[in-house]
């Protein structure tokens, strides 16, 4: 029982980061049977790590046994994006905890920076700061949910880098008010380029 649940951990955690590092296209299937015989572990326990996938969003259900990684949409990115934004306003709006560690800034960004996930760990930093555990883990989720997007980002926007810096900057000195604004801007220019960023999302599927 120990082994199958170790063997289950680690699948779950090699098929997680696959998807949200971009290994997967976007269109891709994922076999339950495939991925039983490539990791030399029984369906069931397979199953069991797809549907939660699946559960987290990060894959949708084509049937019990195959998955598929999800295509982009204008509606589904434009509502992720909305999400966020309005969950880290929110958490502006609910302040830092009284126990809450001191905000640390960012390590230096550069070209070669991985801004995708810096943007993960501010968020969550963020959302951490508050002391809400079910705000936390809805941040956490929906930056899962906007990996691919954020990745396409690069691609398209300028200056993605002293964006982050700004945002950090406000955080660090905990003025919620100049943070809120910050927010808004940065998701109100994602907002603006979301046909575009559907596109770089799914040009994956095509290649």
């Amino acid at each position: 029982m120990k082994e199958k649940t170790s063997k289950t951990k680690f699948l779950y955690r090699q098929l997680r980061h696959a998807v949200l590092a971009g290994h997967y296209a976007p269109g891709q299937r994922l076999d339950l049977r495939l991925l039983a015989e490539q990791y030399q572990i029984s369906p069931t326990p397979v199953g069991e790590v797809l549907h939660r996938l699946v559960g987290e969003g990060l894959l949708v259900a084509i049937t019990d046994e195959q998955m598929e990684v999800p295509l982009a949409t204008d509606l589904d990115l434009r509502d992720l994006y909305g999400w966020m934004q309005f969950l880290l306003l929110m958490a502006c709006d609910m302040g830092v905890a009284d126990l809450a560690p001191e905000p640390q800034p960012l390590p230096r960004t550069t070209a070669s920076s991985d801004i995708p996930k810096l943007t993960y760990q501010l968020f969550d930093t963020i959302a951490l700061a508050t002391g809400s555990a079910s705000l936390r883990h809805a941040v956490r989720q929906t930056s899962d949910q906007l990996a691919p997007a954020r990745r396409a980002e690069r691609t398209l926007l300028k200056d993605t880098i002293e964006e982050l810096q700004h945002l950090d900057r406000q955080w660090c000195r905990h003025d919620m008010r100049a943070l809120k604004k910050a927010l808004t801007d940065y998701h109100e220019r994602r907002t603006r380029h979301i046909p575009r960023l559907v596109a770089v999302v799914n040009g994956a599927a095509n290649e």
